[in-house]
């Protein structure tokens, strides 16, 4: 009987440590806590705002209400022509329409102020000094959209040249087993550029719920380029009709190489023609100066000593 006491004396004594040291640390770790918390100074809005940098703080929120009062100016119509230019340009920047006019907008404003600049204080003769404000305020009109022309023809450039080899890797990916979303997606995560920026824009059209003929046609439309229209409709006539994907793409990637051959072939063809110009008006009289130049000399010089 004595033992059996002992033993739960000793029990209760170990639980009643374990318990004291269970409720210290957690008065311990409360009370840090408690302490972190009182020592950390208030965060208010203000503090916040003034960690960024003056971009953040500064640039930002003018660009922003610049950009919202440019885009309740700008028509529906102008708004819709200028992001389908920026989705073949592929956004460069980060650029939305409203910002894409406000740019417009400044550069006409500063070439402007420039111009008025060169015509009250450039000391030049006055047929010059218009030809030059003349020249800037084109610059200022001209300028932001010869950029965005030039962005649009690089990357038209870059699918046109990537497309061939897309489509045999797609064929590839379909003939191994996989369907034409998943082989797009596996080649996009295999390859970089604005083709398969394009797929990887259709692949999320088609997820969040667009029809995979519309998502289809609208890359169509945001290219602009023909062999890739001619591919989509392909696609989405193979798809109707239920034929072979496989078979369809295998065929396009040998008509874009085929295309592709005689488009160099014809480039090739023009060459000498343009060729003929520097030949004829730079090249030539330079021959004609170094080969003829000293016999002329030489002859003119024996005339003159026999009196013609």
């Amino acid at each position: 009987m004595l033992p059996a006491a002992i033993a739960v004396c000793i029990f209760a004594g170990i639980v009643f440590v374990a318990l004291s040291f269970t409720l210290e640390t957690q008065s311990r770790r409360m009370s840090d806590r408690f302490t972190t918390v009182i020592s950390r100074p208030p965060e208010d809005d203000l503090s916040t705002v003034l960690r960024g940098s003056w971009r953040e703080r500064l640039l930002q929120p003018i660009v922003e209400r610049l950009a919202g009062l440019a885009a309740r100016l700008t028509p529906a119509t102008a708004s819709k022509e200028a992001s389908l230019r920026l989705d073949r340009a592929g956004r460069p920047y980060g650029l939305t329409p409203p910002l894409w006019t406000l740019i417009r907008l400044f550069a006409l404003l500063a070439c402007g102020a420039l111009a008025l600049c060169i015509h009250r204080f450039l000391p030049i003769p006055a047929q010059f000094k218009g030809l030059l404000c003349l020249t800037v305020l084109a610059a200022g009109v001209l300028g932001p959209s010869g950029w965005l022309d030039s962005q649009i023809k690089q990357r038209q450039m870059a699918i046109r040249s990537s497309l061939p080899d897309v489509i045999d890797l797609l064929v590839v990916s379909v003939e191994a087993g996989l369907g034409l979303d998943a082989s797009m997606q596996e080649v996009i995560s295999r390859r970089r550029g604005p083709l398969l920026d394009e797929f990887a824009r259709v692949l999320a059209e088609v997820r969040v719920g667009v029809r995979r003929r519309k998502a289809w046609q609208d890359l169509a439309e945001r290219a602009n380029i023909t062999e890739l229209k001619v591919f989509t409709a392909a696609i989405i006539q193979a798809e109707e009709l239920g034929a072979s994907i496989a078979q369809v793409m295998r065929g396009q990637a040998e008509s874009l190489r085929l295309r592709r051959s005689l488009s160099v072939r014809e480039v090739a063809a023009v060459l000498p023609i343009k060729m003929l110009f520097p030949l004829i008006f730079f090249i030539f009289p330079s021959m004609f100066v170094v080969i003829l130049g000293p016999g002329m000399m030489h002859m003119f010089t024996s005339f003159s000593s026999i009196g013609f």
